[in-house]
């Protein structure tokens, strides 16, 4: 009899939930404009992995924790205090559709804030649409979120497509009358990638060519590389492949100008090449190099995680997750005490050329839902990395 009345108390906690979670579905969007505003406090929400095979992830919500309880230490904004409340979901959809119910319909959350990954963020993002929740800084490159543009969602990383205009601009301007290649690896993604990039380059570079590798040993494509003697070249190619070439290349003495694309520095193995390989190498970049430490946002984001998380080594991703929450703390802090969607909504897109501790230039309108969209080239010289470029822009 206990057990029968356990199973029952259950099943009516169980059913309970559900007509509450019902419930708050049908209240209408304009009812729910000022959820998760409180005299004291504001509620964002989100979803990242910070467990499981990618909990290396994690530093990027460390790196904007950080910076949130740095800026609440100080006051918070207007009175308030920013609680950023974000869920573990693996990267897996069922997981994160989950979570965003919870954060919406439970917990009640003001916006959403940099909630991760291209399909899980895809099971919550009508969902908060539908509920007139503001949903910042996704991370995730795809285009769909900022083009065509839709009402409070705002993207955070770069897309293909705008690198690929910041890129060719790049070489156009540094490079006209100069050879180009490009190298990469021989996967459908890629290869999509690589000829909408030469499509942009080739009326600038007639004699562009590219060299692909499938699998087996890197070697001939060098021999091809070294023959075609490019002033520069473009690795296209994942972080594995990108290593693995650019060592094999060295050795086999090839010389010249290699760029990489942003994500390369993210990697722990840029630090540990020879420092004659290094010099070799130029990134394209939207954030500062973590041990850049003449620059003085990658200084202050150094003392923020030894006070805040002693524990964790700062990355490129927690470096990447302060840079959000600058971002996000200047949205606030423009829209004032009157927190309510359309207030912050209306700050959100009167940002020109803002720019935080480390991030780029940011400009966010009506026309432009997309936080980065300019990079420079980084270059390490005699072990010190640099930057060798001014911004440069897609828009």
């Amino acid at each position: 009899m206990i057990m029968v009345h356990k199973k029952l108390q259950s099943l009516f906690l169980l059913s309970l939930f559900f007509i509450i979670v019902g419930m708050l579905e049908n209240v209408p969007a304009a009812e729910m404009n000022s959820i998760g505003v409180r005299q004291k406090s504001v509620l964002l929400g989100g979803h990242q992995p910070l467990s499981g095979a990618l909990s290396w992830l994690a530093d990027i919500q460390k790196g904007a924790q950080a910076y949130f309880q740095y800026i609440n230490d100080q006051g918070g904004l207007h009175g308030r205090q920013i609680e950023w409340l974000v869920y573990d979901d693996q990267l897996q959809k069922m997981r994160a559709e989950l979570i965003g119910r919870k954060l919406v319909f439970q917990d009640q959350i003001f916006a959403m804030f940099h909630g991760m990954g291209d399909q899980t963020h895809q099971t919550i993002q009508n969902f908060l649409e539908q509920r007139n929740i503001p949903d910042f800084l996704i991370g995730s490159n795809l285009e769909t979120w900022t083009d065509p543009i839709k009402k409070g969602v705002f993207g955070l990383d770069p897309t293909i497509q705008t690198e690929q205009k910041i890129m060719t601009r790049y070489f156009k301007k540094m490079y006209a009358g100069r050879s180009l290649a490009v190298w990469h690896l021989n996967d459908k993604v890629i290869n999509e990638e690589v000829q909408s990039l030469v499509k942009q380059l080739r009326p600038h570079f007639p004699k562009i060519q590219t060299v692909t590798y499938t699998n087996g040993p890197m070697e001939p494509g060098i021999s091809q590389i070294k023959t075609i003697h490019p002033d520069a070249l473009l690795i296209l190619a994942p972080e594995q492949e990108t290593h693995d070439f650019i060592k094999e290349a060295y050795q086999y003495g090839m010389e010249g100008e290699i760029y990489l694309k942003p994500q390369i520095l993210f990697t722990d193995w840029v630090e540990t090449l020879d420092p004659s390989l290094r010099q070799m190498l130029y990134f394209f970049t939207w954030q500062p190099y973590v041990h850049q430490m003449d620059h003085p946002g990658i200084t202050l984001h150094h003392q923020l995680l030894g006070y805040y998380f002693p524990k964790t080594k700062p990355s490129q991703w927690s470096v990447s997750g302060q840079i959000a929450a600058e971002i996000m703390v200047e949205i606030l802090n423009r829209t004032g005490r009157s927190l309510t969607t359309e207030a912050v909504l209306q700050a959100t897109e009167s940002l020109t050329a803002w720019q935080g501790h480390m991030t780029p230039p940011i400009t966010l309108s009506r026309k432009n839902h997309l936080a980065i969209t300019q990079m420079r080239i980084g270059h390490f010289e005699n072990e010190r990395f640099a930057f060798t470029s001014d911004w440069i822009t897609a828009q």
